[in-house]
């Protein structure tokens, strides 16, 4: 096919019009020119084809670290695989991102996390997250709610089955999905964060079926019991007062004016009617028919809680998590109103209870908070009901957002490198994983004296001059907010080979190093200096073997946010990628070559070897990207790209056409031709921050096809790429690829 190439001058032209130019490669290019506006329109609003030949598929994801969100209370459990039995719903939350991750126990190969699911925010990214789980006809399912959007998922594997754009500005603070009214229907309810009343909520259109008043109700939790003979349920509301509200009529069936407490249990607690309880700073324990309160015990400060029938007989125990002296799991015997047994380790923000596994005892499982300074924990832990002990957790490591570096081949896999870009005292601030199973193959130990980075801002594999490995080469923080370093490791084991800061160079103590990159000053094919793009702002170059600094530009004007080497007019250069403009300076004389101006805002740039007809810049703002040519600077075309809002970064794998472009914005990957800017794959979400910092690895394979790995958030992901285009140049494939 012909490849075409959409051109303008800045201010557009009124209609388009054909030249037809010189032969490249052996093939003939035309030149398409058309106004800006008509491109933007076309792009975003799907007009142009998209190719169907082309896929995305995900070959790998893994979790690096995970911390137990604090927007939730709710630990929901069923029975989502189908295997007979419960598994539980764990959220860890990043930022603004939520990962929901399914675990459990499985035959044959002990407790695993067996699913994980990123979902969309909505619009409100401050929201608080809610969860709830419930068994229809067809199996479980799981709603997930923040902000204005509504996500239910079912099946096996929970698959995203509805989402309902909820009206106005919703702030939810606790969900229940019931069938209320029994009417055979299942209704969603929600209380207000801001004394707007409860609303029971249609699961099928979103709109609001009935709703009460509740002037007084702030942070409001629900709870949803059979309290009464009647067939509908009672919902109870926490609050001052507190209120119990039947489920058919809407009506309070009875209010207790000293109030309930915000959380609220009900189970099999003996007596002649129903009971439940209220845990707050106290435990209080209520009955129906006739409604009383029955008793209460003082100076428990529950945080969690949850219900469990611990030793098995017919009558259940109250699980929560305490923080009076000493603070910890309790389990509480509701028949002698006293703890039967407790665990050492507060900081529960979720518990679930049940027999999980099958041996028939039953586990509680925890999400914990862990402390963001302190050098090991564990975020989620499953521990036996009686004895305490642990059976499972997931210990929490350096968070994101994910950094991924490159990939290294080592046999028949091929391994991700990262780095976590959340400041953190945990382990694993830089890791080498399979690409494909996450299996670690190593990973930073923490509080390394030796290393002593705690934050990653960049990161990428060289080949420096005089190292035998590849070497992973990376600028961040360490513990404390002056230090500020680029670091060199051994690839293969993870091992520190040397540091540029303050103390061993002419970088300033409190300059932080916003991007760096090796690059190669002789031509030898080897990279033999690092260059890095500082925040004060100026580019620095310095000798990869002694460290010393070799040249640093004078201070510019703009925020430097990236850092790379290309070559133009016949020599190499090294760019500065500010806010407003990018900046060359010769490698060999440090002069000044040539500034770009882009007043539009920055938000990364990227050399790209094979544009239309030559080499070309790639210049992103937040909702698009301009093409210049290298040699002239001249504007060759500009994609608007709204659905891709904020775009984090464009690359181009060695030796593929520019009709293939890996483009990750908006939490997502999509491949875009470059040219016309049609959307020809695109991912799944895949978390807030998506490729951050320009960071999207990719390796051509001698198949055709290409390794895509980024990080987001939450995770670290790797996409196979097949299907490109026939615009390839064969000499740019990675040797030994499988």
């Amino acid at each position: 096919m012909d490849l075409f190439e959409h051109k303008w001058r800045f201010n557009g032209m009124k209609k388009p019009f054909f030249n037809q130019v010189e032969r490249i490669h052996g093939r003939s290019y035309f030149t398409v020119r058309i106004a800006p506006l008509l491109l933007a329109i076309a792009t975003s609003s799907g007009f142009l084809p998209t190719a169907s030949a082309t896929s995305l598929a995900p070959i790998g994801e893994f979790v690096p670290g995970y911390m137990t969100s604090t927007r939730t209370k709710d630990m929901p459990t069923a029975d989502f695989d189908g295997d007979g039995l419960p598994d539980v719903i764990i959220v860890g939350s990043k930022s603004y991102s939520d990962l929901i991750q399914v675990a459990g126990f499985q035959s044959g190969q002990g407790w695993k996390v067996k699913q994980l699911i990123i979902p969309s925010p909505g619009s409100y990214l401050y929201g608080t997250t809610n969860l709830a789980a419930w068994q229809a006809t067809d199996g479980p399912h799981l709603l997930y709610i923040r902000g204005d959007l509504t996500s239910e998922y079912s099946g096996w594997p929970l698959t995203l089955v509805r989402q309902l754009q909820l009206p106005g500005s919703p702030e939810f603070s606790d969900v229940q999905v019931a069938d209320v009214d029994n009417n055979g229907t299942f209704e969603l309810l929600a209380a207000s964060s801001y004394a707007q009343g409860i609303r029971a909520i249609s699961l099928v259109t979103g709109g609001t079926l009935w709703e009460t008043s509740d002037p007084n109700g702030y942070n409001t939790t629900l709870h949803v019991a059979q309290l009464d003979a009647d067939p509908a349920l009672e919902i109870i509301v926490s609050g001052m007062p507190g209120r119990v509200i039947d489920g058919a009529t809407h009506a309070i069936e009875w209010q207790y004016k000293d109030g309930f407490g915000p959380l609220i249990e009900h189970g099999r607690f003996g007596g002649s009617s129903p009971r439940f309880a209220s845990l707050s700073d106290r435990i209080l324990m209520f009955q129906s028919q006739p409604w009383s309160p029955l008793w209460d015990a003082n100076e428990y400060y529950v945080s969690a809680s949850t219900v469990v029938d611990a030793d098995g007989d017919n009558i259940d125990e109250l699980v929560c998590n305490t923080n009076s002296f000493p603070g910890g799991i309790r389990v509480f015997d509701v028949q002698t109103q006293t703890t039967r047994s407790s665990f050492a380790g507060s900081d529960a923000w979720q518990i679930a209870a049940t027999d999980f596994d099958g041996d028939p005892q039953k586990e509680i499982a925890l999400g914990l908070t862990v402390d963001s300074f302190a050098s090991s924990g564990s975020s989620f832990r499953v521990i036996n009901a009686t004895s305490g002990t642990s059976e499972f957790e997931i210990p929490a490591t350096a968070p994101g957002p994910y950094l991924v570096g490159g990939f290294i081949q080592d046999g028949a896999t091929v391994d991700t490198v990262f780095g976590s870009g959340g400041e953190s005292r945990y382990a694993g601030v830089f890791a080498r994983a399979d690409s494909i199973t996450g299996a670690v193959r190593w990973q930073t130990a923490a509080n390394d004296s030796l290393l002593d980075m705690s934050q990653v801002n960049n990161i990428l594999i060289a080949n420096l001059a005089g190292y035998a490995h590849p070497t992973i080469l990376a600028s961040g923080s360490g513990l404390y907010s002056y230090q500020k370093r680029i670091v060199a490791l051994d690839a293969d084991d993870g091992s520190v080979l040397w540091h540029i800061d303050s103390e061993n160079s002419a970088l300033p103590q409190y300059a932080a190093i916003n991007a760096v990159t090796a690059v190669d000053t002789n031509g030898d094919s080897t990279a033999d200096a690092v260059l890095a793009c500082t925040s004060e702002p100026r580019l620095r170059l310095f000798d990869a073997a002694t460290r010393a600094q070799i040249w640093a530009s004078v201070t510019m004007s703009d925020n430097c946010g990236g850092a790379m080497q290309l070559t133009s007019g016949g020599n190499k250069q090294l760019v500065a990628v500010l806010s407003e403009a990018l900046r060359a300076y010769d490698a060999q004389t440090h002069l000044l070559s040539w500034s770009l101006p882009f007043p539009s805002g920055i938000f990364g740039a990227s050399y790209l070897e094979h544009g239309a007809a030559g080499a070309e810049l790639a210049v992103f703002s937040e909702h698009g990207i301009t093409f210049f040519d290298v040699e002239t600077r001249n504007q060759l075309r500009e994609l608007v790209l709204p659905d891709l809002y904020p775009i984090q970064a464009v690359a181009q794998a060695a030796g593929v056409s520019i009709r293939d472009l890996v483009v990750a914005g908006n939490g997502k990957l999509v491949v875009l031709d470059g040219i016309t800017g049609a959307v020809k794959a695109t991912s799944v979400a895949l978390g807030l921050n998506a490729g951050l910092n320009n960071q999207v690895a990719l390796r051509a394979n001698p198949d055709g096809s290409v390794l895509v790995g980024l990080g987001s958030d939450v995770a670290v992901f790797s996409h196979r790429l097949d299907g490109l285009s026939d615009e390839i140049f064969t000499d740019g494939f990675d040797p030994g690829m499988p």
